[in-house]
């Protein structure tokens, strides 16, 4: 849609530049008309030049984040994470599930909370139901609270069979394909 409005902008701005051109050549003949149409160009190139605005610098993505594949979620998920993250992933095209939309996900959105209470036992069984593998954490773009609770070292459930590790600014959890499809009973699907 905001690419057929521009194009109607840009026939309309062309047609008033005709018309313009066309009133001055009229008047005061063809090298003032000649003269305006060049202006008028300038000016366009002008507007559109990347010197009037600081072109953004996008962070280069974590190396082991290629290597590591998918099915994925990373966090944080807030919305501009989320385009870095979907960014990222054309180097090689990995599944992920992060990403943004013009309106909200359910899905989604249970996603991305579940994947931040991980190693929670109905979380990790609900990421499993949708096929993710790994879920990201992007510690150098959360918080300090938030970061130490990725950092501490407390065992995790071997019953899970989820594995744990830092890699960089980055913990990872392979919640591994054990299980993948099988949903907690119904009274632990309701947890955090």
């Amino acid at each position: 849609l905001f690419d057929l409005a521009s194009l109607a902008l840009a026939m309309l701005a062309a047609g008033g530049a005709t018309r313009i051109t066309s009133a001055i050549g009229e008047r005061s003949g063809g090298r003032r008309s000649a003269a305006v149409a060049t202006l008028l160009t300038v000016l366009v190139c002008l507007e559109g030049a990347a010197f009037v605005y600081p072109h953004p610098i996008v962070p280069d993505p974590p190396r082991a984040l290629a290597a590591l594949g998918g099915p994925r979620i990373e966090i944080p998920s807030r919305e501009l994470d989320n385009d870095l993250y979907t960014l990222w992933s054309v180097d090689g095209f990995p599944k992920i599930v992060n990403g943004s939309s013009a309106f909200s996900l359910l899905v989604l959105h249970r996603a991305q909370r579940d994947a931040g209470h991980v190693p929670a036992a109905g979380s990790v069984y609900r990421l499993r139901a949708l096929g993710v593998r790994f879920v990201v954490v992007h510690l150098d773009r959360l918080n300090p609270g938030l970061r130490a609770a990725y950092t501490d070292a407390k065992p995790l459930p071997h019953v899970l069979g989820v594995r744990r590790r830092r890699v960089g600014d980055m913990v990872v959890f392979d919640l591994g394909t054990r299980h993948q499809t099988r949903l907690p009973p119904l009274a632990a699907r309701h947890e955090g």
